[in-house]
């Protein structure tokens, strides 16, 4: 049985897809039940320094500190925690695709505690000897993301503003993402939880190929079209945070057996199909 830390975009779709395997402990609930955990309990940006410049740090830090000490309580060794992480903590690479053991550059606050969420795990779990793996997340897109928005899922964001005939605002420069479906990412991720061969590991979850944000855009338009595109500068911040191109090299996620089913263009059609 596994027991899920936190219900929001992947957890919702993990348990669509295997909940009759699945315990879910929401926000809050950092008791752990069974000794097999997926933790994605994580806040999605790098933007909450300008408002609530501790939330990062209590939400990927603090908390994860609160739930690693239940675990080790609770189930000793018999731990086994995959805790869900992001292509962010790369930070800007000049070796595309980026692989498991590249030095990591994240920038911004979300990147920073992700990254030190991860090296926590480690020294923990090495520590009192418990297993656990790190799983680093593409971008996701797909399915049901009620919290997408333009800082978090800015592509699902972005097609669904133009379904319902709105302006969206694309940067001046050009941004390359690697995408995936989230149905595709979370059958990877229970590849990955499945095999014994990734603890101890970092695992990349992508497709391995990266797109051009506003070619993805203009494809929608087309498809629809409705609404309007408009360009506008790069802010700085966006520019100090974030990194322009990313794509992950998925050749130790290919070795599990998993391949993806959807492309990236068949996301953006299901994505257009639900907004209208």
């Amino acid at each position: 049985m596994i027991n899920l830390f936190g219900k929001g975009y992947i957890g919702t779709e993990f348990v669509r897809q295997f909940g009759a395997d699945v315990l879910v402990n929401y926000k809050f609930d950092y008791m752990p039940v069974s000794n097999k955990v997926l933790y994605t309990i994580s806040t999605t940006d790098n933007y909450n320094v300008h408002e609530a410049p501790h939330l990062d740090i209590d939400t990927n830090l603090t908390t994860f500190i609160t739930f690693l000490e239940n675990m080790r309580k609770v189930f000793g060794t018999d731990s086994e925690i995959t805790f869900l992480s992001s292509w962010f903590v790369y930070g800007a690479q000049e070796d595309l695709p980026v692989k498991e053991d590249a030095s990591c550059h994240p920038k911004g606050f979300y990147s920073i505690t992700k990254y030190a969420a991860e090296m926590l795990l480690e020294s923990y779990c090495n520590t009192f000897g418990m297993k656990y793996r790190i799983l680093r997340l593409c971008n996701v897109i797909g399915g049901e993301d009620n919290g997408a928005g333009a800082k978090k899922n800015a592509l699902h964001y972005m097609i669904t503003e133009m379904c319902n005939d709105r302006e969206v605002s694309l940067y001046d420069t050009g941004v390359y993402r690697d995408y995936m479906n989230v149905m595709d990412v979370v059958r990877a991720i229970k590849i990955a939880m499945d095999s014994d061969s990734t603890l101890g590991e970092i695992v990349n979850i992508g497709s391995g190929t990266s797109h051009k944000v506003q070619d993805l855009v203009y494809y929608a338009y087309m498809t629809m079209p409705t609404g309007k595109i408009k360009t506008k500068k790069t802010p700085t911040f966006h520019k100090n945070v974030q990194t322009d191109k990313m794509e992950l090299d998925t050749a130790k996620l290919r070795s599990l057996g998993f391949l993806p089913e959807y492309s990236v263009y068949d996301t953006v059609d299901e994505i257009i199909k639900n907004a209208v």
